[in-house]
């Protein structure tokens, strides 16, 4: 394995900063490295990062732009209509999920088999991260600077198990999850909710609801608390940031039937947009939980946005019926309370503590066995005249 601390000193001797992105579990390492530095910054979806980078460039710097290989089809516009057409150059590091031939979950197959090919018609050179490190990565690393220096756009990709070490919690001082547990915007004790209590109230309060679960850690704690409840859920296992909309559709489709969206921050900051769409198409049925712990926590716990806005203001201020931060669980059993009865749609922020581990095991079923489960319930003729 190489060490993530190697390869971040040989891209700042090539003259390489500031570092932008979106976090993946095979990256952490770097992305310690690169808080500890105080060279990183975090965006909140990959295309935004790729815009950041350009006016980087524009500006005379050499930045590197890190995410997972799904986050490159979020990026591929900008890569092209932005990067490509002003021949601004840039530098990529890509975790390579889904890998052929390697071991991973389901969401990850399709791009894991379409990153190089998509890369390639991008016009996107690229190369292996080496896992041993050394006089390899050098010259893996100096073919990576030659192709920038001459203007043109590359990708180091990264395998699983290419780092060693783990990574610690947090990416930048003013973001760290120590600081946002104690003054998150509009709390005032903190985040201090577990995800598998939350979890237990919503589902005791709406037995009868769809529930949509976003990505990670989330997704896995409420199909096993789903499980334990007897309740339909939609784990969006892939996709960060389309439980919101995914749910908008649902509730817009059967407006009788109520709709919980379990939505992680970080995942609704990358498509933020959703939050003027659900307030537009405002179905009185959509109840909207987020799961606010400050940080990416599924891909070891860099600090996100969340920790510098309010969630629930951004929701009252795009139009929601209802919005609150709640973080005792007493303030959410009275906010579940409200929104029971209330037209929606209605957003609860819950103050959650991070945690950097799930004892829930990985959605086991085929991903689509979810689908036909919820589609066999034919929700949209279920509707009741008027």
């Amino acid at each position: 394995m190489s060490d993530a601390t190697e390869i971040v000193a040989a891209l700042l001797r090539h003259g390489f900063s500031p570092f932008v992105g979106v976090p993946c579990s095979l990256l952490a390492p770097l992305f310690s490295d690169l808080a500890g530095r105080g060279v990183l910054l975090m965006a909140t979806e990959e295309g935004e990062a790729v815009g950041m980078a350009a006016g980087m460039v524009l500006a005379g710097r050499k930045p590197v732009v890190l995410m997972q290989n799904a986050g490159v089809l979020n990026a591929l516009n900008p890569l092209l209509s932005l990067h490509a057409v002003f021949e601004l150059p840039l530098l990529l590091v890509i975790s390579h999920r889904g890998e052929p031939g390697a071991p991973d979950a389901p969401e990850h197959e399709h791009c894991g088999r379409l990153t190089l090919p998509l890369l390639e018609l991008a016009g996107i050179t690229h190369d292996m991260v080496p896992a041993d490190g050394g006089e390899a990565l050098a010259l893996c690393l100096g073919r990576a600077a030659a192709a920038v220096e001459g203007g043109g756009r590359h990708a180091l990709l990264v395998a699983r198990d290419t780092f060693r070490g783990q990574p610690t919690a947090g990416v930048a001082p003013r973001l760290s999850p120590r600081e946002m547990a104690t003054s998150p915007p509009g709390f005032s004790s903190g985040r201090t909710m577990r995800r598998r209590d939350i979890l237990a109230a919503v589902f005791a309060r709406f037995p009868e609801a769809v529930f949509v679960a976003s990505t990670g850690f989330i997704a896995r704690e409420a199909v096993a608390a789903g499980a334990r409840a007897r309740a339909s859920v939609f784990p969006v296992i892939g996709s960060m940031g389309c439980a919101a909309p995914v749910g908008l559709g649902l509730a817009l489709s059967a407006p009788q039937r109520k709709v919980v969206v379990l939505d992680g921050d970080g995942a609704l900051l990358m498509k933020l947009g959703a939050l003027a769409s659900v307030s537009s198409h405002a179905p009185a049925n959509l109840l909207h939980v987020v799961f606010n712990d400050g940080v990416y926590a599924s891909t070891g716990g860099q600090a996100n946005a969340a920790g510098l806005v309010s969630l629930a203001r951004l929701a009252h201020a795009a139009g929601y019926a209802t919005s609150v931060q709640v973080e005792t669980a007493a303030g959410l059993a009275g906010a579940l309370a409200v929104a029971a009865p209330a037209a929606g749609p209605n957003l609860i922020s819950v103050a959650t503590t991070f945690e950097p581990s799930t004892d829930a095991p990985r959605v086991d079923e085929p991903p689509a066995t979810y689908a036909h489960r919820l589609r066999a319930l034919r929700l949209c003729e279920r509707q009741v005249s008027p």
